[in-house]
């Protein structure tokens, strides 16, 4: 016992002497300075800096007035940057700075091969194109990022999705039938493929040949592999016209048993010949779509 109350004594007094070395190191050094303020930081520097415009940050608040300072590719401030400097810098008073729009809905898949610079989207503010939509992309999602990665870089970031049209097609042509189980499985494959080399979803065009003619329950299994990588099931679907209804119900009971959330490509109520016309019909169908969404979204689908 009084060989553990020894060494606990010399322990505290270690303690002790460590204590006194840091107050008397810190004592010294307020000397030296005298008690003087720590001089003030270096103003930021930045690659670009946006000054005196009205930012909209996508969050739903009211514009509001800044500056944004860029390093690299990044955002790396936001606020008053009166002194700051940059590599360059922009006075944009009077107008608007915001994020880069995302096209969530482009038919651009070819044009990304011809015109790498797509300065048509740049000059629209949209700096990310999602292709392969209604079911129309690339059957090998792979070859095709490597095609375009080996134009040695876009103006614009893009995400693809597998096109459904394209994967029944490669399986089973224009054929007005439900797949075989063997079929099913080959589908399942390509869609499994897809989302391995890099696709976001799935998406669908009901309305066109050849997914007019698939079944609620093929749709079901597709987008659960889709699910499996937490994709997307984007879907233009089969009817936007006096079936709306049924055509979103369907949307959204695919997304429930797959497990996938939903993104609808098209939101609309059209009018057809023979069908009326009346604005009360419309106004009254595209409130119902809508509620058919917002409950879904109340329930807990993401929709």
């Amino acid at each position: 016992m009084g060989s553990a109350r020894s060494g606990t004594a010399r322990g505290r007094l270690a303690v002790g002497l460590v204590l006194a070395t840091l107050l008397l190191s810190a004592g010294a050094a307020w000397l030296k300075t005298r008690g003087r303020p720590l001089p003030p930081p270096a103003p930021p520097h930045f690659d670009l800096l946006i000054r005196g415009g009205e930012v909209v940050d996508g969050t739903g608040r009211e514009p509001f007035r800044a500056d944004v300072g860029i390093v690299g590719d990044r955002i790396a401030l936001v606020g008053d940057l009166a002194g700051a400097t940059a590599d360059r810098v922009l006075d944009v008073p009077g107008r608007y700075v915001s994020p880069g729009f995302i096209n969530p809905h482009s038919h651009i898949d070819t044009g990304l091969e011809e015109d790498p610079d797509v300065a048509a989207s740049l000059l629209q503010g949209i700096t990310t194109e999602i292709v392969g939509l209604d079911g129309e992309a690339p059957l090998e999602t792979g070859a095709y990022l490597d095609r375009l990665a080996a134009r040695g870089g876009l103006g614009v970031n893009v995400a693809v999705l597998a096109g459904h049209g394209v994967i029944r097609r490669a399986v089973m042509g224009h054929q007005a039938r439900p797949p075989s189980d063997t079929e099913l499985d080959r589908m399942r494959e390509l869609a499994r493929r897809a989302m391995e080399d890099g696709a976001l979803g799935m998406s669908t065009g009901l309305e066109y040949v050849p997914g007019r003619y698939s079944s609620t329950e093929e749709l079901v299994a597709l987008a659960r592999v889709v699910a499996a990588y937490r994709g997307v099931y984007v879907s233009h679907i089969r009817n936007e016209r006096d079936r709306v209804l049924a055509a979103v119900q369907e949307a959204l009971e695919i997304g429930r048993r797959a497990g996938a959330t939903v993104h609808i490509s098209h939101l609309k109520v059209a009018r057809k010949p023979g069908w009326p016309a009346d604005r009360d019909v419309l106004e009254s169908l595209s409130r119902q779509v809508a509620a058919l969404i917002e409950t879904a979204r109340a329930c807990g689908q993401p929709v």
